[in-house]
C-alpha cells in the first residue's frame, strides 16, 4: 500500500461520505502546499500491506486527521 493510500484510508474513516480517490487528493494537495521543495512521487513509496492493514485494525478512527503530521510520521518509512 502506499503511503498515500494509507494516510486516505484514515480521512475515509474518519468522514465515511469521502471516498478513497478524494482523500489520496487530499493527502496529494497537502503534501505539495507543506513541502514544495519536496517530491510527492519520492516520498509516497510503498509501505508493507500488512503492517498497514494491522495499523488501520488497531487504530480507532481518529475525529480528526492532521494529514500533515502523517507526512511527517511516513516519511522515512518504507
Amino acid at each position: 500500500m502506499k503511503k498515500s493510500t494509507l494516510c486516505a484510508h484514515l480521512l475515509v474513516s474518519q468522514d465515511g461520505g469521502r471516498t478513497l480517490e478524494q482523500g489520496e487528493r487530499i493527502v496529494f494537495t497537502l503534501f505539495n502546499e507543506h513541502f514544495p521543495l519536496e517530491n510527492f512521487q519520492i516520498w509516497n513509496g510503498q509501505l508493507n500491506d500488512g503492517w498497514c492493514e494491522e495499523y488501520l485494525r488497531t487504530h480507532p478512527s481518529p475525529l480528526e486527521v492532521d494529514v500533515v503530521q502523517f507526512i511527517q510520521i511516513f516519511w522515512d518509512m518504507t
